[in-house]
């Protein structure tokens, strides 16, 4: 089965879907450094108070509630209302003198009555003057005035309002601004100039769940290419007895042993060249014979260094010339091989061989001298192909536990025209969870 699709309009390129990769590193560490800051910490904690129901509830109560309706705004229009009442006006404009003063004092006392005896009065300055008052139109106006229901009702209130709870009271909710007064206002208004703080803004734009996904991915493999250290010439096979060094009668290029092969500039390359040799070559009935070549290529795997049954394989990789080349997860064994990705001289594809069938996807819009990022994920259920990201490829998992590692070739398949090639690989990564 072969299927052929175009990578999708929205796929990033290449560059992009790298700088995602490294922004997703870089948010994660971003994530937990965050997290663990004093700051983000004193966030949580004001959090927890004010996004309560009740400290929201409280705020808008203070903010929008008009004095007119509060207790205190109804007790000074009452207050203020005596006050300009007659009764309390002659109240304390007699209140005023301080002879007078003396005189509702005196007439508190047991010697008011004294001033009904004639004798009494005549025999005292004291008496005399306490009598005149009381005869005094004043004093008249006075008794008139206490006698009203506003006088003691304005002595009470007048009393209260002076308080010092009241005072303070009547001075907080009469003032517009009062929520901005209060502690609460203060914690707030930290709250939000934390939760203003391009990290914590950052950190509450993400995803949680999507963070602790990306961090579960470990690195198992991880090659820079700035040399060959990782990477063995020739095949592996499970089987010791087999030969690993050699090559394919059906082919036009001799395996070369590692010469075709190199680091340089943080870059692996495998190359397909000009070159007449003779090579020991695998023939399907004869077994090994020696065979004139004159291409010569090359083979490179990481089965002594890395396997795993399991992970997502990625890989920037570039390609040029005739020559077919290869980056592909392979056994040990002939079969099940996965192709990450194989260029035929004109085009990729990607797939699997195995002795049963064969399942692949030829990507036709992918172009020779750019780097792409490939990719193979092995999980326990299925095994995804993937290009910058894009899926192109899914099938079911039928490889139980078998290990798997990776390697790289050139090789010119026999009846096709032969030509120069080179695969390069700037990075090769694997991750699990």
């Amino acid at each position: 089965m072969n299927q052929q699709i175009n990578l999708k309009s929205d796929t990033l390129s290449t560059q992009k879907f790298e700088q995602r990769m490294e922004q997703i590193k870089n948010d994660i560490q971003r994530y937990r450094r965050v997290e663990q800051s004093p700051e983000f910490k004193e966030f949580q904690d004001l959090r927890k108070t004010v996004e309560t129901k009740e400290f929201q509830d409280n705020k808008n109560y203070l903010l929008h509630r008009k004095y007119r309706d509060t207790d205190e705004y109804k007790k000074m229009s009452r207050y203020n209302s005596l006050r300009r009442s007659i009764a309390v006006r002659v109240y304390r404009w007699a209140m005023s003198a301080e002879d007078f003063r003396r005189y509702v004092e005196f007439t508190k006392s047991e010697q008011y009555a004294q001033l009904q005896n004639k004798e009494a009065v005549a025999a005292s300055g004291e008496l005399k003057r306490y009598k005149a008052i009381d005869k005094s139109l004043k004093a008249k106006w006075y008794r008139k005035s206490v006698q009203s229901e506003k006088v003691p009702e304005y002595l009470h209130l007048d009393t209260e309002v002076h308080t010092e709870e009241f005072e303070k009271s009547n001075a907080f909710w009469a003032n517009p601004q009062r929520w901005y007064t209060t502690d609460e206002s203060k914690q707030d208004a930290r709250y939000r100039e934390l939760k203003n703080t391009d990290d914590i803004r950052f950190y509450l734009s993400q995803d949680a769940k999507q963070i602790a996904d990306w961090e579960s991915y470990k690195t198992l493999f991880e090659d820079e290419c700035e040399q060959m250290n990782v990477w063995k010439s020739g095949f592996y096979y499970t089987n010791k007895n087999l030969k690993t060094d050699h090559s394919y009668c059906n082919e036009q290029a001799a395996y070369n042993y590692g010469k075709n092969a190199f680091a340089a500039g943080s870059i692996l390359s495998v190359e397909t060249k000009k070159e007449s040799v003779t090579a020991s070559a695998w023939h399907p009935t004869k077994g090994f014979i020696t065979k004139d070549f004159v291409w010569t290529s090359d083979v490179l795997q990481t089965a002594d260094t890395f396997q795993t049954a399991k992970g997502l394989f990625l890989a920037k990789v570039r390609v040029s010339g005739e020559a077919n080349a290869a980056v592909y997860l392979a056994t040990g064994e002939r079969e099940p091989m996965l192709k990450m990705m194989q260029w035929d001289g004109k085009q990729v594809s990607a797939g699997i061989r195995t002795n049963k069938d064969e399942a692949s996807v030829t990507i036709q819009n992918l172009k020779a001298g750019q780097w792409y990022i490939y990719g193979i994920q092995i999980t326990d259920k299925e095994v995804i192909w993937s290009v910058n990201g894009q899926e192109v490829l899914r099938i079911k998992n039928n490889f139980g536990n078998m290990s798997f590692f990776p390697a790289v070739a050139e090789f010119l398949p026999e009846g096709k025209p032969a030509g120069t090639g080179k695969i390069e690989i700037e990075w090769m990564r694997v991750y699990d969870k």
